[in-house]
């Protein structure tokens, strides 16, 4: 299977929702509570329904799903050069994400592309090769981490990790999430150097 197949396939159930948690609250915030930014309303939010609340595992698998939808729209801004506001409304257009936790998936494809020369300063002296040269799921996985671990404190940084390998595996090159992992791994000790100190 090529790249691009791989990448919008419908993939089957990967990854480590489950180890996925939030201190303090016992489930995630809407958005990453350090970025200071905030998605538009959703418009169904507060709907009465007769539905009972998402557990704490379906939260998980929909923030898990989230990021798959980031890696896809991430690698598609990087081909195509669109607007990343373009980007999600396809998504929701042509897509089922009624799965996906809708405003982190959001979150990441506006936060990312407008902080992606801050997340890139930190894989100076940490990888290989021009940041340029790297191939576009991995970039992708990477700025996703990267993110996380500098704007999501609430996210333990093993969980980022774990994620971030995941994904690799997922949607990257053979043997790609264990560069991935290194990559992180190092980042996370330059930026959640406290929280590795305490573990």
């Amino acid at each position: 299977m090529n790249m691009s197949k791989k990448l919008f396939s419908n993939c089957h159930e990967r990854g480590s929702a489950g180890k996925e948690r939030s201190a303090g609250t016992g489930a995630y915030p809407t958005v990453c509570e350090a970025s200071g930014h905030h998605p538009p309303p959703d418009p169904d939010r507060g709907r009465a329904t007769n539905s009972k609340m998402p557990s704490k595992a379906a939260l998980l698998r929909r923030r898990v799903k989230a990021r798959r939808s980031a890696v896809q729209a991430l690698y598609q801004w990087q081909l195509s050069g669109k607007d990343p506001r373009d980007i999600f409304n396809e998504f929701e257009a042509e897509r089922d994400i009624t799965q996906v936790d809708r405003d982190y998936f959001r979150t990441l494809l506006r936060e990312i592309p407008i902080q992606v020369e801050t997340l890139e300063q930190q894989l100076i002296g940490v990888i290989d090769r021009p940041v340029n040269e790297l191939g576009p799921v991995e970039r992708a996985v990477l700025w996703i981490g990267i993110y996380e671990l500098m704007f999501c404190p609430e996210i333990p940084w093993r969980v980022v990790l774990n994620e971030a390998i995941e994904l690799t595996k997922l949607f990257g090159a053979e043997q790609a999430h264990k560069y991935v992992n290194g990559v992180l791994d190092k980042v996370a000790h330059a930026v959640r150097s406290q929280e590795i100190a305490a573990a």
